[in-house]
């Protein structure tokens, strides 16, 4: 059960213009909710404006189906439906600015201690593996799938059991200014970048412009900053901006104070390592790249005192996240379902594990759609996919959709005129599915891979239907 904290919405409510007449709950509120087809009884109903509909729109429906009550704004608590609501409205100027701060003073007055996690890549593995390591739930606690936004981590926040003791939180951005926002409302004492990379340039000028906005993660001055090795400009920002911060550089490299070595894929690609001065790991997540989200985690769980034998069984306990280098097999055919998103960074983490996972009898093909928010440089960044896609010595590659033609024509030129790959572009998903169901045999092995407004996932269900339907199964 959440924490009962109707109280710190009261307190929150007030620093945002709350209405002075407010109706008292009939009952203590149980964290919040702002689609009213998710709602738990006793939980406060949200209203926020959308783009494609305004939560107010559902707030007497809410408040019928068991709501606690309904934070809603002035302007719709004057109009006529508001005499109609069968429970307590909490009336605000903003109802995302209360929400945020109702989270922000339940932090406050909870003692929950922060770990903050951003970075290009790996944000949601590296949270999940922060959590397992350093002790697990009740006690310690991650936010919502990857709920890493303005809206997403306040209800991460109140939806926090009241055992917790350590929350775990993602802190997401595209635009400088956001982790800001985070920041102020769940302040870090660990703060951990994952990555650096080149997602979100459509926003930015540069990768300095991109690492001075994840750094507005130690804004509030944490008490650890852990860092990725590999990545000198964030090193050296982090240390104008937090001269005296404790750093911890995590990597492969002799320059990192925690250092991992010995690095080997199985069969499936599932990465063990060695962690100089402690001992080996195992992991159940597939790709070297995991390492160094392992390695994070390590740093943190080590901060708040978690024997080496606990933190290692944590670490190894922790299964792929959907859509994350998930390791699949169908009809034979193995699949790395990287789908849920795609960037420069993570696109050759995951050809790395394309080409490297050992004791494949079979062809390797990439299936690959669009990476978003690349700004001026997309097209070249998609054309490089090709090469690399090449390099990586690929026997098919299905490009889909328009920028998946770019990746296309960078591995068409890539390849050498004796290379006996193959390239072909289609439309979309179902395209590609079908494609890949009269090619694919077993022990071959697929890694699709794009960003999440693709969709890609559909490729792999699709397929696993037209090779069901021709088996007769």
């Amino acid at each position: 059960m959440t924490r009962a904290v109707d109280g710190e919405l009261r307190l929150a409510a007030s620093s945002c213009a709350v209405n002075a007449a407010v109706a008292a709950a009939t009952r203590p509120l149980q964290g919040a909710c702002i689609d009213s087809r998710k709602l738990r009884p006793g939980q406060l109903f949200v209203a926020l404006p959308g783009s494609r509909q305004d939560g107010h729109e559902h707030v007497l429906a809410a408040l019928e189906e068991g709501a606690g009550g309904a934070l809603v704004s002035h302007a719709w608590a004057a109009g006529d439906q508001a005499r109609e609501a069968a429970g307590p409205l909490l009336i605000v100027d903003d109802p995302l600015r209360a929400l945020q701060e109702w989270a922000a003073a339940h932090i406050k007055r909870s003692g929950i201690r922060v770990v903050g996690v951003t970075g290009s890549n790996g944000k949601t593995t590296t949270k999940e593996l922060i959590v397992s390591a350093t002790g697990g739930a009740p006690r310690v606690v991650g936010s919502q799938g990857n709920y890493n936004n303005q809206i997403g981590l306040p209800l991460s926040v109140l939806a926090l059991p009241a055992e917790c003791r350590i929350a775990v939180l993602e802190m997401g951005m595209s635009t400088p200014g956001e982790i800001s926002r985070l920041v102020e409302i769940a302040p870090p004492e660990v703060a951990v970048i994952t990555s650096l990379g080149t997602a979100h340039l459509e926003n930015f000028t540069s990768l300095e412009e991109i690492a001075a906005a994840k750094l507005e993660i130690v804004e509030r001055d944490p008490r650890l900053i852990v860092l990725p090795v590999d990545a000198p400009i964030l090193r050296r920002l982090a240390r104008q901006r937090c001269p005296g911060a404790n750093l911890l550089l995590c990597g492969l490299s002799e320059a990192a104070e925690l250092r991992a070595d010995a690095v080997q894929l199985n069969d499936q690609g599932q990465v063990r390592f060695q962690v100089a001065g402690r001992g080996a790991v195992q992991l159940a997540l597939s790709g070297a790249h995991n390492v160094g989200n392992a390695l994070a985690s390590i740093a943190v769980a080590e901060y708040f005192g978690t024997p080496w034998s606990e933190i290692v069984a944590g670490l190894e306990s922790v299964r792929a996240v959907a859509m994350r280098t998930e390791y699949l097999t169908i009809d034979g055919v193995h699949f790395i379902n990287d789908a849920y998103n795609s960037n420069p960074a993570s696109m050759r983490a995951a050809l790395d594990l394309l080409r490297n996972t050992p004791n494949v009898s079979g062809r390797r093909a990439l299936v690959v759609g669009a990476m978003l928010e690349l700004g001026d440089d997309s097209a070249e960044l998609h054309r490089r996919v090709g090469e690399s896609a090449a390099a990586a010595a690929v026997d098919l590659l299905v490009a889909v959709g328009p920028l998946g033609e770019k990746i296309a024509l960078g591995m068409r030129q890539a390849l050498d005129s004796s290379s006996a790959a193959s390239v072909v572009t289609v439309a979309d998903a179902q395209e590609a599915a079908g494609l890949l169901a009269e090619w694919a045999e077993a022990d071959d092995l697929v890694l699709v891979k794009a960003s999440r407004g693709v969709a890609l996932e559909a490729t792999i269900e699709k397929f696993a239907r037209l090779r069901a339907r021709r088996e007769g199964r």
